[in-house]
């Protein structure tokens, strides 16, 4: 059995897709021992190490969680091990292969001080003998199109026990829209969420942090919640709304999927590639009242069928279907 470090130490409590995605990975490497991996306790019993973007994660008890290039690259080298949650240890001179996973340019959808963070990234990801990235537009956005023999796209997968589906028929005059997310960035698109809550014949629901300067018009807020509530928010919705710019590939879109709900989504970023275009959902081009209008009216003529195919689809978007991927770029390393 190979062992893989995970430099991200997630949390339980409610937070952003990279810790969801996290938690989910290590749960399938622990449910699915046939496909020859578990998780390391320790750096010294690895066999490779897997990093997200740059980050520790927010279960990291330092003071940074933002792994820098020199502490990685003694962390690869076996030099000097250093590990990310606090103990040191020498191995000799191995050198442990770095799978990378990488988040997007967090500059293009609006994080403070993005440029800085991705030039941390792309740092690490010199050290990187395979790197993961989640949509074709993640890529593009690092490569500029040219991807490279280490290169591996794999699209999130999500934990199916903490997001269950139930089988749907929407027959309401009313249509029960719900749209989440832990960042309160303009960027993810609260601003269609307001617009869409003052249309006749939808009702609006946002789970997470709202923006404090926004007027939140009729939308019904929930405070961020841990993913097993989530869900069962989920289940009382008939469609899923996300609006984010330039989001290389959204977690909580393959969470709501994995539900059985269908997705009003702004055609930017790496959201189509999930939605698979049209299949699973509606684009529109920009948030516009006209334009958020269209996707509803085409949404709820679509709504029964739309809810048939996602749940038809529904194993595409748990996280056993992008282990086995990841399984097989962990094996061409080690």
């Amino acid at each position: 059995m190979k062992k893989v470090f995970f430099v991200y130490e997630p949390t339980t409590d409610p937070y952003g897709g990279v810790n969801s995605f996290n938690r989910a990975l290590r749960k399938a490497m622990r449910r699915m021992p046939e496909l020859g991996f578990e998780p390391a306790q320790a750096i010294s019993q690895a066999n490779l190490v897997f990093l997200s973007a740059a980050s520790r994660g927010p279960g990291y008890s330092g003071r940074d969680r933002h792994i820098a290039s020199w502490q990685l690259r003694n962390l690869v080298n076996g030099r000097f091990l250093f590990d990310p949650r606090g103990a040191f240890s020498h191995s000799g001179t191995n050198t442990l292969p770095l799978v990378h996973r990488l988040d997007g340019l967090t500059a293009r959808y609006g994080r403070p001080e993005g440029e800085t963070y991705d030039d941390l990234q792309k740092e690490l990801n010199r050290l990187a003998a395979r790197t993961v990235f989640q949509s074709q537009f993640c890529l593009d956005s690092f490569r500029n199109g040219a991807a490279g023999p280490q290169d591996t796209i794999i699209l999130n997968g999500v934990d199916g026990d903490l997001f269950p589906t139930r089988p749907r028929h929407s027959s309401s005059s009313v249509l029960k829209l719900i749209s989440a997310s832990w960042s309160d960035n303009p960027a993810k698109g609260h601003n269609a969420s307001a617009l869409l809550s003052e249309l006749p014949g939808v009702h609006m629901t946002f789970m997470g942090r709202w923006p404090e300067t926004l007027d939140k018009k009729n939308v019904h807020i929930i405070p961020p919640q841990r993913q097993e509530v989530m869900s069962s928010y989920y289940h009382q919705a008939d469609g899923f709304v996300h609006m984010a710019s330039n989001d290389p590939s959204p977690n909580v879109v393959t969470e709501a999927l994995a539900t059985g709900l269908p997705v009003l989504y702004l055609d930017s970023g790496g959201t189509r590639e999930i939605i698979r275009g049209t299949q699973f959902g509606v684009p529109i081009q920009k948030i516009a009242l006209s334009d958020l209008q269209a996707g509803v009216n085409i949404l709820t003529s679509r709504l029964n069928d739309l809810q048939e195919v996602v749940m038809a689809h529904r194993q595409n978007f748990l996280i056993e279907h992008s282990y086995h991927q990841y399984a097989a770029a962990f094996r061409s390393l080690v």
